[in-house]
């Protein structure tokens, strides 16, 4: 996750692992706006927001695609947003 850098892909900040008996944590950016399924579910959103999200997630997935990724969980739950912007996590 550290090698990718795309305004529409979640990127990681660091890595933590406090002792060898306890799990990995992950630090990544903060998404202010929360999951895109919370933010569809809150209120309706216009067209525009719509697209604006749509060719977010798209140009992600082609980023993603172009370094050889597969995500195969891609859902609104896993779209984080972030003053607008949509970013791929998970």
């Amino acid at each position: 996750m550290a090698q990718f850098s795309h305004p529409n892909v979640v990127q990681m900040v660091g890595f933590v692992r406090p002792t060898s008996s306890t799990p990995c944590y992950l630090v990544v950016e903060l998404c202010s706006d929360g999951a895109l399924f919370d933010m569809l579910v809150a209120k309706r959103q216009t067209h525009l927001t719509l697209w604006k999200m749509t060719t977010g997630i798209a140009g992600g997935m082609v980023y993603l695609h172009d370094k050889k990724f597969v995500h195969r969980d891609l859902a609104t739950r896993n779209v984080l947003v972030d003053k607008g912007v949509p970013k791929i996590s998970e």
